[in-house]
């Protein structure tokens, strides 16, 4: 029983340290862009192009910022 409740610990340690490191890693954008064609199309495939790119370097360029990052203590009296 002691043996088991080990192992069910170390279980949920493995899978929470797999899920702080995906929350940590930066997020690759799968952006699905609006398909428009003909004479008055609003967007073309290079200005697609062109958005991703920037997307890319704001993303690139960006501080990190942890979700889960816990606030700095108050100062004590």
């Amino acid at each position: 029983m002691i043996a088991q409740d080990k192992a069910n610990r170390d279980v949920i340690a493995r899978r929470q340290a797999a899920l702080d490191a995906a929350a940590s890693a930066p997020q690759a954008g799968n952006e699905v862009l609006p398909l428009d064609h003909g004479p008055r199309a609003t967007t073309t495939p290079w200005l697609n192009a062109q958005r991703r790119l920037h997307e890319r370097e704001a993303a690139a360029s960006a501080p990190v910022v942890h979700a889960m990052a816990t606030p700095a203590p108050a100062s004590a009296k």
